[in-house]
């Protein structure tokens, strides 16, 4: 009950949100976007299974994972902010 009406929440209030918003919203602690972390595909799936729609539709663009990027070789770049 308590993730659905914090989805909701965000629903009327953003276009678009990250999960990671929904329990951030909802528990305004610190740690408190990883509130609802547990059960985060069950969450999902009564979801969108309730409201019929996909995920994107209601708002939910990102899942809130870091996907990391590795590089091969040596990187050259400069610092913007020193001209």
């Amino acid at each position: 009950m308590h993730f659905i009406q914090a989805f909701i929440s965000l629903t009327t209030c953003k276009r678009s949100f990250d999960w990671k918003e929904i329990g951030a919203s909802y528990d305004l602690r610190i740690g408190g976007s990883k509130k609802f972390d547990l059960y985060k595909h069950d969450f999902l799936t009564l979801v969108e299974e309730w409201a019929a729609r996909p995920l994107p539709v209601l708002g939910l663009h990102s899942l809130g994972q870091i996907t990391p990027i590795c590089f091969a070789g040596e990187i050259i770049g400069r610092n913007l902010y020193d001209q």
